[in-house]
């Protein structure tokens, strides 16, 4: 490989890397997925894409770089972080997709906060660096009645408690994968 192509593909890569950072921002601000089995569904199609997808762009690749000499270990090391990020972006890229062209229209539905946790991972990129994500758990306002999760504010998550009603504004998404477009604290409860 000449230093010309190794460069342009470096430059290639930055801008990979840039574009994967912003779809990251975009998806985690705007179009987080409120279903954890949307969730794992689309985890398990970039899981698939990834590999696939890096298998296709570098099998020819491979035997090249074995045959000169390059460590099994490295290549098996590159692969699996092409795979990665190829993955990454999939997932992004999909759920980006899913909010972006979502043409459907806003449906108002209350819930009711069932749980409420705090986790070192998953924190919204919008409350700074290294944030706690602070995840509310309800209902699905479907009949099936599974539990879904919003990750709120910090504000938010301390104005709830378990039994409090809030009103979330769902879109259907692109791939029929619901995300929360706004949620709104109702007033106080009544007592039953």
């Amino acid at each position: 490989m000449t230093i010309g192509r190794f460069y342009t593909l470096l430059f290639l890569f930055f801008f990979f890397l840039l574009g994967l950072v912003g779809e990251y921002f975009a998806c985690e601000i705007y179009f987080r997925l409120t279903r954890p089995s949307d969730q794992v569904l689309l985890d398990g199609l970039s899981v698939f894409f990834g590999f696939g997808g890096c298998f296709l762009l570098v099998r020819k690749v491979i035997p090249i770089a074995l045959k000169d000499g390059i460590p099994r270990w490295v290549v098996a090391a590159f692969f699996v972080l092409f795979s990665v990020l190829l993955g990454l972006f999939s997932c992004f890229s999909l759920q980006l997709l899913n909010g972006a062209f979502d043409f459907s229209d806003s449906e108002p539905h209350r819930v009711v906060v069932t749980e409420k946790t705090l986790s070192a991972f998953g924190g919204s990129v919008a409350e700074g660096i290294n944030p706690i994500a602070h995840l509310v758990y309800y209902k699905d306002w479907d009949p099936n009645g599974h539990v879904c999760v919003l990750l709120a504010p910090q504000d938010f998550y301390y104005s709830v408690d378990v039994g409090t009603a809030f009103q979330i504004n769902i879109r259907q998404g692109l791939f029929h994968w619901p995300w929360v477009q706004a949620y709104t604290l109702l007033g106080p409860q009544q007592p039953t």
